[in-house]
């Protein structure tokens, strides 16, 4: 359903099965013309939205600074773990490692009637395994140029997420959680991605999309639901800029979908009492599987909303910015609030970036 208005939590999720390690981690190869119907022999895609020039010029107009300064961080789903696995009959627990390095000292427990992500003081505590705080990214300027925020609208609303560039095939497909691209089967609308956002400055300017697109599993089923969840995923086809692709411009990080339990390093902009949503924060840690009924991921970072859609990186070399994009966030258990979830990319997220990476773009 459509959220109300109000600052709310990014909620996150990731996924999978089993255990390719990082070695054997494989991009995929970029899509041809030919695949774009259905993206792969075992998924199908959902096109939310399309646009036409004029459509595109209306969204890079629309976002002016005051308007993104009034953006709404988006929230996800709001679920918890025994709601998620009672709807599959199942009894829920919390997977997670034995601990995590960079974590807050002590690590961090939430407080009394914390909501999810809520941004709320560090409360010092012995809850293992240790939890990680979002810090600034102050690295390799690779990363910083291919993250960035989305705008969009709903019923007039204006709302924030994150989002990255990847590979693709036209040069000009970002990333992002299907909860921003969609909900309740309503698109967003006047979509559009500012690449390495700082501090109400936009250095690559703004990038409108021309389709949206997004999983079925998402854009059609309930959307606090363990198969919604696994399907929370979208893709944005960008207009070009002064006759240049988004790829062209910033750069690109490789996108894979194979499962993987390797470390993850997690990137977004977290709105809270702590962060204002204007600087690029990240988590490095490990993966675990969520034992609530979804196939997604988790890993212990506290990440608050307006991170929604941020990329999980595998491989990550902090020297030159580059990873693999594996995951995005996209919720945390209202009941388990210190840890970040996100989809495995599986066959259907896999034919909705075909979809995107093949699309004509003008």
């Amino acid at each position: 359903m459509l959220r109300t208005a109000r600052r709310r939590t990014a909620r996150r999720r990731t996924a999978g099965l089993a255990a390719a390690a990082l070695s054997t981690l494989a991009v995929t190869a970029l899509p041809t013309a030919a695949e774009a119907g259905t993206g792969s022999a075992s998924g199908s895609a959902t096109l939310l939205s399309s646009v036409d020039a004029s459509g595109v010029q209306a969204a890079e107009s629309y976002w002016t600074t005051a308007r993104m300064a009034a953006a709404v961080p988006l929230d996800g789903p709001d679920v918890t773990t025994q709601g998620v696995a009672g709807a599959l009959g199942l009894r829920a627990g919390v997977g997670a490692p034995a601990a995590d390095t960079d974590a807050a000292p002590g690590g961090v427990a939430p407080s009394a009637g914390r909501t999810p992500l809520a941004g709320a003081p560090v409360v010092r505590g012995t809850r293992a395994p240790a939890v990680k705080v979002a810090r600034p990214w102050t690295g390799a300027a690779g990363v910083t140029q291919r993250v960035g925020k989305v705008f969009f609208t709903r019923a007039g609303m204006p709302y924030v997420c994150s989002a990255s560039s990847v590979d693709s095939r036209n040069a000009s497909v970002v990333v992002t959680a299907g909860h921003c691209a969609t909900e309740g089967g309503v698109p967003s609308a006047k979509f559009v991605f500012v690449p390495g956002y700082a501090n109400g400055l936009r250095p690559f300017g703004t990038w409108a999309a021309q389709q949206l697109i997004s999983t079925p599993e998402w854009s059609g089923g309930d959307p606090d639901s363990a198969a919604a969840l696994n399907g929370d995923v979208a893709f944005a086809v960008l207009a070009p800029r002064n006759g240049r692709t988004l790829a062209a411009t910033v750069g690109s990080f490789a996108i894979s979908f194979s499962d993987t339990t390797s470390p993850v390093s997690v990137f977004g902009y977290p709105v809270s009492t702590r962060d204002d949503g204007e600087t690029l924060k990240h988590c490095r840690g490990q993966r675990f599987a969520d034992t609530a009924g979804t196939t997604d991921r988790g890993t212990n970072c506290v990440m608050a909303g307006g991170s929604s859609g941020g990329p999980w990186l595998a491989g990550f070399d902090p020297a030159t910015g580059t990873g693999t994009v594996t995951s995005v966030v996209s919720f945390s258990y209202r009941d388990n609030p210190n840890a970040l979830f996100g989809p495995v990319f599986g066959p259907s997220v896999q034919a909705a970036y075909t979809k995107a990476s093949t699309a004509a773009v003008s």
